[in-house]
């Protein structure tokens, strides 16, 4: 129970690892030389973590009648797309190559991936190594649980892309302007679907409709040019 004993004599195991990663930051030499150490000891630290932390965590919560515990790893969506030294890009090099580590943590866990994974050649791979999909969750909803669309989202993106043209005008007479915009209603109703209630998604989509068609009202054969192109693999990391 090393870990235990040092928190006891006030160690900060938060505190300990803030710092670690801040002097990280700065240094690659330092980054270098943590995986130099970390790696040929992954199996022995994720069996310390699962014995001496999640272990007796998941014991107490379920003492306090819990079921258990699930741990949710965020920002790892937010990883480079570099590549390693042998050309791997580093999100397959995490999620592929190392998924099968990732789920040897003994709890329930949600971990947050880039999106350019759900378009990756390694796409299949991924998914045998969490036996799971990925689930894409939208800033905004645009569908509910039972497929049906919410309109209420819909609308709400529909408004974000009239604002930023008709910055001055009410909400309701901006929907009098669609035309100036775009070819019909259904075009600009497409564009919020397809952008999967991201807003990121959303602007990137108008940009490229934008810089593509170089004119306005922007059609629908353009954006489904632009929707084509980004379905493509790595389409959204063009």
């Amino acid at each position: 129970m090393l870990e235990l004993r040092r928190i006891k004599k006030g160690f900060s195991l938060s505190f300990g690892m803030g710092k670690i990663t801040a002097k990280a930051k700065e240094s690659s030499e330092l980054r270098k030389k943590l995986r130099e150490y970390i790696e040929p000891r992954i199996s022995n630290t994720i069996e310390a973590i699962n014995h001496e932390i999640i272990e007796p965590a998941i014991e107490k919560l379920q003492q306090q009648g819990k079921k258990g515990l699930v741990v949710i790893i965020d920002n790892l969506d937010r990883i480079e797309d570099n590549k390693k030294p042998w050309g791997r890009p580093q999100p397959e090099y995490v999620f592929v190559d190392r998924g099968q580590q990732l789920r040897q943590l003994k709890c329930h866990l949600v971990y947050t991936i880039p999106l350019s994974l759900r378009f990756s050649n390694d796409y299949g791979y991924l998914t045998q190594r969490f036996l799971t999909d990925p689930n894409v969750l939208p800033m905004v909803s645009i569908k509910l649980r039972d497929g049906s669309n919410y309109q209420e989202g819909i609308e709400l993106l529909q408004q974000m892309v009239l604002a930023r043209a008709f910055p001055e005008l009410e909400s309701n007479k901006r929907l009098e302007k669609i035309t100036e915009l775009f070819d019909n209603s259904k075009t600009l109703e497409l564009l919020c679907f397809v952008s999967g209630g991201h807003i990121r998604n959303l602007l990137r989509f108008l940009y490229d409709c934008i810089r593509q068609e170089k004119k306005l009202p922007l059609s629908s054969e353009t954006l489904k040019q632009v929707i084509q192109k980004k379905a493509r693999p790595n389409g959204f990391g063009n």
